[in-house]
């Protein structure tokens, strides 16, 4: 069964091009539903960035994370698991996190989640639960 569903999130950059760091994910998508109408809804998010949620990601996310890979018999370093998982959501630079707006900084979390419980079988809170 298709997805009749997606959602992208991305920015503009200083031309109007819209980069989107899941663009096969939308080819895909596209290429599955050939000579169909769509009706594309655009929500232009204010340019803001969560400093609690940079807090967060780095004091408990990516220690949890660190915790988790040393389960699986590998120590790594904090650098190391940031780069891990900016490099698996196909983000890369030391602050990968931190560069990204609040709605794409909750969609990798959510996919970090994701990642931690299938791949590492640990459970990452949710912030407002800590």
């Amino acid at each position: 069964m298709r997805d009749t569903e997606i959602t992208l999130s991305g920015v503009t950059d200083e031309n109007g091009v819209f980069k989107t760091s899941n663009k096969t994910e939308m080819f895909k998508f596209f290429r599955s539903w050939k000579k169909c109408r769509f009706i594309l809804t655009i929500q232009v998010i204010p340019e803001e960035k969560s400093k609690k949620l940079d807090f967060y990601y780095r004091q408990y996310v990516l220690l949890q994370l660190q915790k988790g890979y040393l389960v699986t018999g590998e120590k790594l370093l904090i650098e190391t698991v940031n780069e891990n998982i900016g490099n698996q959501l196909s983000f890369s630079g030391e602050r990968w996190f931190e560069n990204l707006h609040n709605i794409e900084k909750l969609k990798a979390l959510n996919q970090i989640k994701i990642f931690a419980a299938s791949e590492l079988g640990i459970f990452i809170e949710d912030p407002r639960a800590i």
